[in-house]
């Protein structure tokens, strides 16, 4: 179990690149064919590649830990 929380930097820097070259490749077919429909379509889909690390980050945040923090919603 503990080989599988190991993190791998080049893992991760490559993970990184591929998002970002999806959302650059993303963007030129938007350009190249042009359409409403596609462009908002590109936007929901980059919108969620960005918010997907911010949720990741939080998902372990739980209750309990709020409660620790003082930042618990009252």
């Amino acid at each position: 179990m503990r080989a599988l929380s190991r993190v791998s930097a080049p893992r991760a820097i490559a993970h990184v690149a591929g998002a970002w070259l999806a959302i650059a490749g993303a963007i030129a077919l938007c350009q190249r064919f042009f359409h409403p429909l596609l462009y908002v379509v590109t936007v929901m889909w980059i919108g969620a590649r960005l918010a997907l690390p911010g949720y990741a980050r939080d998902a372990h945040v739980t209750r309990g830990d709020l409660k620790c923090s003082g930042n618990a919603p009252s």
